[in-house]
């Protein structure tokens, strides 16, 4: 898988790397040939072929072919997550404040659920961070603003995003001071993990998996029922 998420997240853009029979003589991914296969046979469908026997809430989209050697969490070049939520009172300015000073690479340990038996270095890179008002919805006659932060990073620590979000709410609702963040990455100053509650997992989005081109070239997706 490319990216592994809690319990209750959702995913959009899940890459899962899967070995399959082919019905082309050669190419990307080819390590052998049937003695079935003919010389101008059509690829699989294999969208459709995966889709008749998973859930109605998993669907294949698309594929593409990769070397045998590819490893879909490992050979990612970044992922992308989004996280919505009402505004209510919460100041989005004071949060985009916050939001940005996580960009970068920094020791992200008071950011996540530790888990030292599997990861001994908590540096990770956040390559962008952003907060936007997406669109009005009408809730009990009154005229809420949705809000989505997006955040894009190379790899992401066990409910990394989740505690982000936590620290950027309390922020929003003036609980805090958006230099927390800065506190919390600094080390010297804070060197051990505050307690609080980790954001809600359910407005949690796996939004986007992204490869070199070396990797994945090209992605087939008009194939799907």
């Amino acid at each position: 898988r490319g990216a592994r998420t809690d319990k209750g997240v959702s995913a959009m853009g899940l890459v899962v790397g899967v070995r399959v029979r082919s019905k082309v003589r050669d190419g990307k991914g080819v390590v052998s040939v049937g003695s079935g296969v003919g010389e101008n046979d059509e690829e699989i469908n294999f969208p459709q072929v995966l889709n008749r026997v998973l859930p109605p809430e998993i669907r294949c989209v698309g594929w593409a072919p990769v070397e045998p050697s590819f490893n879909a969490r490992f050979d990612a070049a970044h992922r992308t997550y989004k996280y919505f939520f009402c505004r209510g009172n919460l100041n989005l300015e004071r949060m985009r404040e916050a939001g940005a000073q996580l960009v970068g690479s920094h020791d992200f340990r008071n950011f996540c659920k530790m888990d030292v038996v599997n990861v001994s270095n908590f540096t990770r890179t956040i390559l962008a961070f952003e907060l936007n008002v997406i669109g009005h919805v009408r809730m009990n006659g009154v005229d809420v603003e949705i809000c989505e932060v997006q955040l894009q990073g190379h790899a992401f620590l066990w409910h990394q995003v989740r505690c982000i979000m936590a620290i950027l709410f309390m922020v929003g609702e003036c609980a805090e001071e958006p230099d927390v963040v800065s506190y919390l990455l600094d080390l010297s100053r804070c060197p051990s993990k505050p307690s609080y509650a980790l954001a809600s997992e359910l407005p949690l989005l796996l939004y986007d998996c992204a490869y070199d081109t070396k990797h994945v070239s090209e992605w087939i997706c008009d194939q799907v029922e």
